[in-house]
Parts: structure tokens; sequence; C-alpha cells
């Protein structure tokens, strides 16, 4: 018999759009097991964008970035009180090309907090980049904000959706 379930899932905690170089996401809703942050169709009219994620107006990563292009293995890096920054190139052709994934749990606790980051996209010179963040959030406050910034003034747009996890 089908039946909904009675407990756990995810539910949607916003939806936003971004047109600009910053946007903060405020006032995220605790009280759930983890949050999963889904920003998609990103894309830009100038070329060569590079844009970073923070957490509570705070550079709070500290783990291990792993790019990897086509099918070579990048530097992979150590990071210390830092942004996870992502890039993506679209020769300011506009078009839409950036996918990521951000998974957050304990993100109301008073503990650090677990995260993976894994985002795609296409750049202009022919090359598919693929990149991992592991690690923690190091702070005992709760997450209560993401920033997405992008390097240059004008011209992001996309979507963002924040998810409540069970």
């Amino acid at each position: 018999k089908w039946a909904a379930p009675s407990s756990g899932g995810l539910t949607l905690l916003s939806t936003t759009t971004v047109t600009n170089a910053t946007t903060t996401i405020s006032n995220i809703a605790g009280g759930y097991e983890y949050l999963l942050i889904y920003p998609y169709n990103f894309g830009t009219t100038n070329a060569n964008p590079v844009m970073s994620v923070t957490f509570n107006s705070s550079n709070l990563f500290q783990g291990i970035r792993y790019p990897c292009e086509n099918t070579t293995m990048g530097a992979v890096a150590a990071l210390n009180d830092s942004a996870m920054t992502g890039g993506y190139s679209m020769s300011g052709g506009g078009a839409s090309s950036h996918g990521s994934v951000i998974q957050i749990w304990n993100y109301d606790s008073a503990n650090h907090k677990p995260i993976f980051y894994l985002e795609s996209f296409y750049s202009s010179g022919g090359t598919y980049v693929t990149q991992t963040y592991h690690g923690k959030l190091k702070t005992t406050s709760a997450i209560t904000s993401v920033t997405f910034t992008y390097g240059g003034t004008t011209g992001l747009q996309g979507t963002v959706e924040i998810w409540g996890g069970k």
C-alpha cells in the first residue's frame, strides 16, 4: 500500500533568485538534522567568473578542496578559515553552466558542522571541471545565513533552493 512517510524527508525552506554580485540568504530555519543547499542554473554575461560561498558572513571552512579538470586531478588544497570558492566560465555567453550541491550536518548545533560541497561547470576553454570540498565549518553558532559572492559586479543569475532534512 502506498502512503506518505510518517517522518523524515526534505522540506523546502526557501527559494531565492540570484541577480546581484552578492546575494545573502538569511534567517535559515533551525530544527532540521541537515541543510541541503542547491544552487542551479547559475550563469553570467561576464567572462571567467568566480563565485565564493560563505556562511554567517564569515570564512568558516576548514578542510580539503579536490579539483578535477576533464580527467586530470588538479592540485589538492588544504584550506583553513576560508570561503569555498568555485568558478565557472562561459566567455560572456550568459549560458547557465554551473551546478552544485552543499550539505551541512548539525547546522544548528553548538558543535563544528561537517560539510560537503560538490560543484561542476564547463569552462570557456572546453574543460569540464568538478570540485569537491570536504571538511567542517568552524563555528559553534547555528548556521543562519549563506552568501554567494560573484567576483564581478554584475550579471550573475541563478536560483538557490535551501532544504531542511530530517
